[in-house]
């Protein structure tokens, strides 16, 4: 893995669908915090994970669509 940012979500489901795993929603039951702020509130942190989005598609680990 080569994320360092909220991309690291994108980047497992993409490693595990190149990998032949199955992927399956689970509902949950969303509580919101209670304290602490988020820390993805910023365009800098926004650019930095748009950035390695682009990186990793444009990269040796693109994962490709059979169809």
């Amino acid at each position: 893995m080569t994320a360092s940012s909220v991309f690291i979500d994108g980047q497992l489901l993409a490693e595990a669908t190149k990998y032949g795993f199955r992927i399956v929603e689970i509902p949950i039951n969303y509580t919101p915090r209670k304290v602490g702020v988020s820390s993805f509130d910023s365009f800098k942190a926004a650019w930095d994970t748009l950035i390695e989005m682009l990186r990793y598609w444009k990269g040796p680990f693109r994962v490709r669509s059979d169809d």
